[in-house]
């Protein structure tokens, strides 16, 4: 077959490409955004770390010391066998909310792209054991008698001592914690709580009959339990557990309170239910009614008192209101309770003081016979017992008051801005808004923190060495505890925006 003709040819389909066609210009930038994307951000550039100290016994400062007598530890010295925590810098100056664990505001918004904010460890200090919430895990060491750190065998042998940390299982989503005489409690994210160790006297509020009324130690629970109680028949969650010497206090996320555990006769629980005398024990929680005293013009009783913190000492219990009012309830012997008239009462009544009338009240703190509080000005003010210095005043001859039965203002702080307050059994201390710590009262096995040995009595605060950007505090009979920020404050938080 020949090649076609030139006429064949021209009724083919053309096989050349077409020109190409000319480049778009890019569109002008847009003004108040960028064109490329942004870098990731920078990891933070600092850590949380928890800081012991105090008396060493059993391994409660975490330090490592159960071949070793007990010993005193005078300084803060960080937790070894506990990895520092990689989080979001904190925010100073500080909040209260943000002391007691609880940021509020652009803190308590989560970061960007959907990843939640970290948040610092929660440290708190039992009679002979410790807790810390990090990560949303729980770590435990100290005395292990009663099931108290929750990591115990179940075949009924008791529990070891642990020197350095022990992750507590089957808690996950941790966001505090609170150590207590022998039982422990955890808060989780999700709104609930779970409670494990002596449930004696009905501390751990699971209702195990009359042997916890009677306190048998054969009912000791080694394992974290869920807590359930009244905040959920009316659709609330858990927002706090504070576990006392044999007591605990439970506050929802609407503001009411309910109580269980041990009583004797003295009102710590501030429970008046009915065909209760309050003369033993309450194993099941129960709500602690508290109204404002005033009633209305129909004659009935005053609005409902709602809280947002409480507190347990010895024998007596303490709460912050919403709208920034103290209250107290149980023993008052020594003055514990801020209401002079009054040898003790089984409900929350407000705490009087001639110096904080009409102050707004912000974080509250109870000890085995003292109590405290900080007022939204910083200012602190305590009452109780004080022939130990717990107070942090002095009487008219220079020596510490031996009660004080309104509460007095600290006036050795006058010059701080204090966000917090913890009450050990005779002691205190205050954490201000740019991170440092005071302490004074006994210090008994060092636990002021302020370099002296045991024995010496501290009756005006003094700073504790060596902790300048801590976060939150707490206190126990014979040691303290605190979390401590190290690194850049300028570092931006994972997830963050990076530069605006």
């Amino acid at each position: 077959m020949g090649a076609p003709g030139p006429r064949l040819l021209s009724m083919l389909p053309s096989t050349r490409c077409p020109p190409p066609a000319a480049p778009r210009p890019p569109p002008p930038p847009r003004v108040g955004t960028r064109r490329w994307p942004r870098p990731p951000p920078p990891a933070p550039a600092g850590v949380y770390r928890v800081y012991t100290w105090g008396l060493e016994d059993g391994g409660r400062l975490g330090v490592g010391s159960l071949d070793s007598e007990t010993y005193d530890q005078p300084v803060p010295v960080p937790v070894p066998g506990l990895a520092p925590v990689r989080g979001r810098p904190p925010a100073f100056p500080l909040t209260p909310q943000a002391a007691r664990g609880e940021p509020a505001g652009a803190d308590a918004a989560p970061a960007r792209r959907g990843r939640a904010a970290p948040a610092p460890p929660v440290v708190s200090c039992g009679f002979s054991h410790t807790l810390v919430a990090a990560a949303g895990d729980v770590f435990a060491f100290g005395k292990g008698a009663a099931g108290r750190l929750g990591v115990g065998p179940e075949d009924g042998t008791e529990e070891a001592d642990r020197e350095d940390p022990v992750a507590v299982e089957d808690l996950e989503g941790a966001v505090s914690v609170s150590a207590g005489g022998l039982h422990s409690a955890a808060v989780l994210r999700d709104g609930t709580a779970h409670v494990w160790g002596f449930n004696g006297f009905g501390a751990l509020g699971l209702g195990q009959g009359a042997g916890a009324l009677l306190g048998q130690p054969n009912h000791i629970v080694k394992r974290p339990k869920a807590l359930r109680g009244p905040w959920s028949l009316v659709d609330q969650t858990v927002r706090s557990v504070v576990c006392g010497p044999a007591h605990t206090l439970v506050v929802s996320s609407g503001g009411l309170v309910f109580a269980c555990g041990q009583t004797e006769g003295d009102g710590r629980l501030g429970v008046t239910a009915a065909g209760w005398s309050g003369a033993h024990s309450l194993p099941h929680l129960h709500q602690v009614v508290c109204r404002s005293p005033w009633r209305d013009e129909g004659g009935g009783d005053g609005p409902l008192v709602k809280f947002e913190q409480v507190a347990a000492g010895y024998k007596h219990s303490v709460g912050l209101s919403t709208d920034g009012r103290a209250f107290s309830c149980g023993k008052n012997r020594e003055g514990q309770l801020g209401y002079p008239p009054s040898p003790g009462r089984f409900w929350m009544g407000q705490v009087s003081g001639r110096g904080m009338r009409g102050a707004r009240v912000v974080a509250v703190a109870a000890g085995a016979v003292h109590s405290a509080c900080v007022t939204e000005d910083g200012a602190v003010y305590t009452w109780g017992r004080g022939a130990e210095g717990q107070l942090g005043v002095l009487a008219a001859g220079g020596e510490p008051p031996r009660r004080a039965r309104e509460a007095v203002h600290v006036s050795a702080l006058a010059g701080e801005r204090v966000v917090a307050v913890a009450c050990g059994q005779r002691s205190t201390m205050a954490l201000t808004d740019d991170g440092r710590v005071f302490a004074w009262g006994v210090n008994r096995g060092g636990m002021l923190g302020v370099g002296v040995g045991a024995g010496e009595t501290v009756p005006l605060p003094l700073p504790v060495l060596g902790i300048d950007r801590a976060v939150q505090i707490s206190c126990g009979p014979a040691l303290a505890a605190a979390v401590v920020w190290e690194g850049d404050d300028g570092a931006p938080p994972p997830g963050g925006s990076g530069e605006p």
